[in-house]
């Protein structure tokens, strides 16, 4: 089901950006993707063509860490709910934010991760 407090891309890899997902008829997820001026319609599942298996306009569902990128400067929640520093360092199978112990980068820390539990964010201002 395609929701509004979700990202999504569509399958040649554009965002797409959903502005409605109670229109009337059998496509009622309404949204445009990447840059194009065009208004686009998906089924509720985010299928593009009703009779067709896979479509480049098909939506997919990415991580809402998709826009960070392995080493960007970040913040975490540690135990005590106070913001520190760390460096991002991807997602877990599971997709849970992960980083490079101890505050340390890819190169310091020699890969070793830890898990964050708590969301992520890139500004203390966000």
């Amino acid at each position: 089901m395609i929701t509004l407090n979700k990202k999504y891309r569509v399958r040649d890899g554009r965002y797409a950006r959903i502005i409605c997902t109670d229109a009337p008829g059998v496509q009622p997820v309404i949204g445009f993707v990447g840059d194009d001026e065009n208004v686009y319609r998906w089924d509720s599942t985010g299928q593009y063509f009703k009779d067709c298996n896979t479509s480049q306009y098909d939506l997919v569902e990415v991580s809402e860490y998709d826009d960070f990128k392995v080493g960007d400067q970040i913040f975490v929640r540690d135990a005590g709910c106070t913001w520190v520093r760390g460096y991002f360092a991807g997602l877990t199978p599971s997709g849970r934010p992960t980083t490079f112990k101890n505050g340390q980068t890819a190169w310091s820390s020699r890969g070793e991760t830890f898990a964050w539990y708590e969301g992520i964010k890139q500004s203390l201002k966000d």
